[in-house]
């Protein structure tokens, strides 16, 4: 067997066959390892760092008597309100500090599917160790485990929806679609920016389901499409309540920031005249364009309470209108400075060194993924098919990527966060690839 056809039985691995090579199973001796070093660091975040917030964390806790009663909250989806008011049942006035715990504990567990993601990869034992240890270990990921925040849930949820992705794609059994609804409907209902990958396993499974008429990716494409009704009926619902169709208010606040941190607010086209005042006095008193982003997050908060969510939309949309070059513009401005930006900055004294080794820059990571695509696509028009799931991994990356871009309104390294689990993953993938091509040719002829 040559390196053309190993690689050729990689990917046709990936693409769904059973394994079509004899590797040997990996000892687990190293995920052991770093699983209880995962479990000290832990230790040492949770008690010398503790629970850490910011502004955004007030919205979720605010939405926690909106979500427990049935109704849509205007700034946040119900799973990250949902599951601090469980902590709030378990652990009382010190919910915070046990919503951490629980992060850290999902997160460890999530370790154990991170490495069975990288052994489906092939990816050679040394480099599985590397890679397995930097997510497992990495400050610049592990401290989202104590912000009372989605990042950490973002990553967790992203791991276990490629997994189940992939046991899907390999095993073809029904109960796997039932994983699929439940870990994309989370995603998309923890952080309302996921509803990108509703499109993506749409058409992935309708194409699945149309070429080889399995029914498993039949089902794979109804659980897809569940959890996009769920959407629907969501939107429909804070239409009814709220007047604008969408799926959270989070997307209006930012835009607002957006566009005002431009200097492109068309203050002419506010309709309510205290409105009108309030914002004339905010501009006033800080100017059109600032550096202090936290206040313009509170202040469109502020105006959507007091006036209602209807003529906020209206006037932002009629200021992207009348300002679209120059807004375009900014987007791509805004996205070549975040490039240049890290996705943490850890200043936690015993944890310092692991991130000045390994620094995590947003620039670095993207090029990860444009050379990863690179690859995949040279070996697609060599072997002649498209390996479902490093399609799957790919568009994930670059579909969370585009929209940061064009909706965030800052903390850029925050919200890509959770696309460097897919990253490292595709390093894994790159390393067996290279492992294969370096191997002697008497072993490539024992294959």
């Amino acid at each position: 067997m040559n390196v053309s056809e190993e690689i050729s039985a990689i990917f046709r691995h990936l693409r769904g066959e059973k394994n079509p090579l004899n590797y040997r199973k990996s000892q687990n001796k190293p995920l052991c390892i770093i699983q209880y070093l995962a479990a000290m660091s832990s230790i040492l975040l949770i008690t010398m760092v503790g629970a850490l917030t910011n502004y955004d964390t007030g919205t979720y806790i605010d939405a926690i008597p909106h979500v427990l009663h049935g109704d849509i909250d205007q700034f946040r989806t119900p799973i990250y309100p949902l599951f601090l008011s469980l902590c709030q049942l378990l652990f009382g006035s010190n919910f915070l500090m046990g919503a951490i715990i629980l992060q850290h504990i999902a997160y460890w567990v999530s370790i154990i599917y991170f490495d069975r993601l990288l052994s489906v990869l092939h990816t050679p034992r040394l480099a599985r160790t590397i890679l397995l240890a930097v997510y497992a270990l990495h400050p610049g990921l592990t401290t989202f485990c104590n912000k009372v925040l989605t990042e950490a849930f973002s990553i967790i949820g992203l791991v276990m929806l490629m997994w189940v992705s992939h046991r899907l794609l390999s095993e073809r059994r029904l109960r796997h679609s039932f994983y699929i609804f439940f870990w994309l409907t989370f995603l998309v209902f923890l952080r309302p920016s996921f509803i990108y990958l509703l499109p993506i396993y749409l058409i992935g499974w309708g194409y699945l389901m149309l070429k080889r008429c399995n029914k498993s990716f039949a089902m794979a494409f109804c659980a897809s499409l569940a959890t996009g009704t769920l959407v629907l009926g969501y939107v429909n619902s804070f239409e009814q309540r709220y007047g604008v169709r969408t799926i959270t208010a989070i997307s209006t606040v930012n835009l607002y920031h957006n566009l005002r941190m431009n200097g492109l607010l068309d203050t002419a086209a506010i309709t309510p005249p205290e409105m009108k005042t309030d914002i004339l006095t905010g501009i006033n008193k800080y100017g059109m364009k600032t550096e202090t982003p936290k206040h313009f997050m509170s202040e469109p908060i502020n105006l959507i309470n007091r006036y209602g969510l209807v003529p906020m939309q209206q006037m932002l949309d009629h200021s992207c209108q009348k300002n679209r070059e120059e807004f375009i513009k900014g987007r791509i401005q805004n996205a070549y400075r975040a490039d240049q930006s890290q996705v943490l900055k850890v200043t936690i004294a015993p944890l310092t060194l692991i991130y000045i080794a390994m620094p995590l820059y947003l620039h670095l990571i993207r090029w990860i993924i444009f050379f990863y695509l690179g690859v995949l696509g040279v070996q697609m028009a060599r072997q002649r098919f498209v390996p479902p799931f490093s399609l799957l991994m790919v568009a994930t990356a670059l579909g969370l990527v585009v929209v940061v871009i064009i909706g965030a309104s800052s903390e850029y390294g925050r919200l890509q966060t959770p696309i460097v689990p897919i990253v490292l993953l595709m390093m894994g993938q790159l390393c067996s690839m290279v492992h294969v091509s370096l191997k002697p040719a008497p072993e490539r002829k024992m294959c």
